[in-house]
């Protein structure tokens, strides 16, 4: 079996396209955040939280 290793994108923010849509492919998307009140905030940022 064949595996493709993913891409990673480092230093994302919420508004761009890449950490809000859905990506064909072996994609990671990595969004900073300084402490748990902020990394809850990005992550019921989108319109499928």
């Amino acid at each position: 079996m064949n595996l493709v290793r993913p891409t990673l994108f480092t230093d994302e923010r919420n508004d761009m396209a890449i950490a809000s849509e859905k990506i064909f492919g072996s994609v990671i998307s990595i969004i900073p955040y300084s402490d748990e009140d902020e990394a809850v905030a990005i992550a019921n940022d989108t319109v499928y939280g």
